[in-house]
C-alpha cells in the first residue's frame, strides 16, 4: 500500500493509514509551532505581529488563524494578488534558501549554472510559496556563496 499523504485544500487525500495521518499532523503542528515561535525572534516580524494582534491593518500582511504570517503580493502579469507565506527571519529562511539551492544543484548537476541563472531559478522556486522583504537580495547572496561553505 502506498503510504503517501497529500494535503489538498486543508484535507488529507490519497491512500493512507491512520498512523500516516497522525504522523503528518504531528509533524505539521511541530513545524507550525517552530515558525510561530521564530516569528517572535525576528525584529521585523515581532513588531509586525504585535501590530496585527493589536488589530491594526498592516498591508500587505495578514495573520492566519493558525498564527502564520502571509503577505498578499501582485501576481506577475496579472491584476490579481496572491497570498504567500512569510517565513521567519533567521534559520528558517536560511534553510529554505539552502534547500532551494541544493535542489537546483541536484536537478541541474550536468550543467553549471551562472550565479544569475541560479538566483533566477531559486527565486522562481521560492516565490511560488514564499515572500519576504529583501528576498531577491537574500537569494542572490545565497547563489553567490560557494557550495563548500554551505555544507
Amino acid at each position: 500500500m502506498n503510504s503517501a499523504v497529500t494535503r489538498t485544500e486543508g484535507y488529507f487525500s490519497g491512500p493512507y493509514s491512520q498512523a500516516d495521518v497522525v504522523s503528518t499532523v504531528c509533524s505539521l503542528a511541530a513545524e507550525q509551532h517552530s515558525w510561530t515561535e521564530a516569528y517572535q525572534n525576528g525584529q521585523s516580524t515581532r513588531d509586525l505581529l504585535r501590530r496585527l494582534l493589536d488589530g491594526h491593518k498592516c498591508d500587505p500582511y495578514v495573520l492566519s488563524e493558525d498564527g502564520l504570517l502571509y503577505a498578499y503580493v501582485p501576481e506577475p502579469d496579472s491584476d490579481l494578488e496572491v497570498s504567500r507565506l512569510v517565513p521567519p527571519e533567521g534559520r528558517i529562511r536560511r534553510q529554505l534558501l539552502l534547500d532551494a539551492k541544493r535542489q537546483l544543484r541536484v536537478s541541474t548537476s550536468a550543467v553549471r549554472l551562472s550565479v544569475v541563472e541560479l538566483a533566477k531559478r531559486m527565486m522562481d522556486s521560492l516565490s511560488a510559496n514564499y515572500w519576504w522583504i529583501g528576498m531577491e537580495k537574500d537569494i542572490l547572496s545565497m547563489a553567490r556563496q560557494d557550495d563548500e561553505v554551505l555544507s
